[in-house]
């Protein structure tokens, strides 16, 4: 029965350990709950459900940044791999839907170079599927968290760009981030840290994520990055800083990325454009994550790359968040579509780390 029980769990990055596989059960209800279908989740709820959204991907990027722990060589080196993995995956992607998409000749709308470096970036996330506790498996672990380091980065840089004039503003928006992460961060570590029990200190916590959100959304910068650059300092700050964020945030993070998955169903757009792209993007990114896996291990000199790539499969949550956030920033006419080709994608490689969970259970 545990057996059994194990094919429907992935550890994944972004502290989603033993969480039954999100996407395969929620982005379909969310389907069925949309506007197509039920309409329980229609356009004008989701307008108002946007501020979640924001929340949610904050949240997400506070995460990546409680993992960017540098101190050690090994740390650097991981960060290193994980990068290369993570860019070599993005290029093959958008190159291929880059090339796909000229071919087909689609609307300017469409086919614009943002549409395909999004794909390439949304595709590069993932999350790490695991059989049973090791020492190589931990460095898995941490080189599926780390990855989201440079996809996030990227997708600032990309989806801010989209909004604003020129090279200038685009670097004051870069400084802009930081300093607000930084400043929001060092508030909340304050706050928190003189706390006189651990409800104040998840009050203080919460408080903190949700300012990062919401400047974020009213400043119109990135929240994912705004996030990573406020979890950073968490993890950098004395104290033990990071487990007080990591205890506040368990309560609310599943509920959060629950509800945003839903909300990803319910904005899918179903076209032949789509499922087009669908098939492009698999096959990309099957043969990216296997490239950049190679490419990962030849820096750290341990884990087959066989064993790396196969256990990156899975897209995880940020790879949706990230198209959500490209639809929702950049404003982008082609968001849907890049939005439900990401959404399918991670139900596909899902299904495929399902069934390599289940071969790892019969030959185990």
């Amino acid at each position: 029965m545990s057996g059994a029980r194990s094919l429907w769990r992935i550890s994944a990055s972004l502290g989603l350990r033993s969480l039954p596989v999100p996407a395969l059960a929620y982005i379909p209800l969310g389907y069925l709950l949309g506007s197509r279908h039920l309409n329980l989740l229609s356009p004008a709820v989701l307008d108002h459900l946007q501020v979640v959204i924001w929340l949610a991907l904050a949240t997400l990027g506070v995460f990546v940044g409680l993992a960017m722990d540098l101190r050690s060589a090994m740390s650097r080196r991981l960060l290193g791999a994980s990068s290369i993995q993570a860019i070599l995956t993005a290029v093959l992607v958008a190159a291929v839907a880059a090339a796909f998409m000229a071919h087909w000749r689609m609307p300017s709308a469409n086919a614009v170079a943002p549409v395909p470096i999004a794909l390439g970036i949304c595709a590069a996330a993932s999350a790490a599927l695991l059989r049973r506790p090791s020492e190589d498996e931990a460095i898995i672990i941490q080189i599926a968290d780390l990855d989201d380091v440079i996809v996030i980065l990227a997708a600032g840089v990309l989806f801010v760009s989209h909004t604003v004039p020129s090279l200038g503003s685009l670097v004051q928006a870069g400084v802009i981030t930081a300093t607000l992460g930084a400043l929001i961060g060092m508030v909340g570590w304050l706050l928190f840290e003189g706390a006189r029990s651990d409800a104040e200190r998840g009050v203080f916590v919460l408080g903190a994520v949700v300012l990062a959100g919401g400047t974020a959304a009213y400043v119109g910068l990135s929240p994912l990055l705004l996030g990573m650059v406020t979890g950073i300092v968490w993890r950098w700050t004395p104290g033990h800083a990071d487990r007080v964020v990591r205890s506040a945030l368990d309560a609310i993070q599943h509920p959060l990325l629950v509800l945003l998955l839903v909300l990803t169903g319910a904005m899918l757009q179903m076209s032949i454009t789509a499922m087009w792209l669908l098939t492009i993007i698999v096959i990309a990114r099957f043969a990216g994550k296997l490239l950049g896996s190679w490419a990962a291990v030849r820096t750290l000199g341990r884990i087959a790359p066989a064993q790396l790539g196969a256990r990156l499969m899975p897209c995880g949550v940020l790879g949706v968040a990230t198209a959500i956030h490209f639809q929702a920033l950049a404003g982008h006419p082609a968001g849907g579509l890049v939005l439900s080709a990401i959404a399918l994608t991670t139900l596909v490689f899902e299904v495929v780390a399902v069934a390599a969970i289940a071969q790892d259970e019969r030959t185990a």
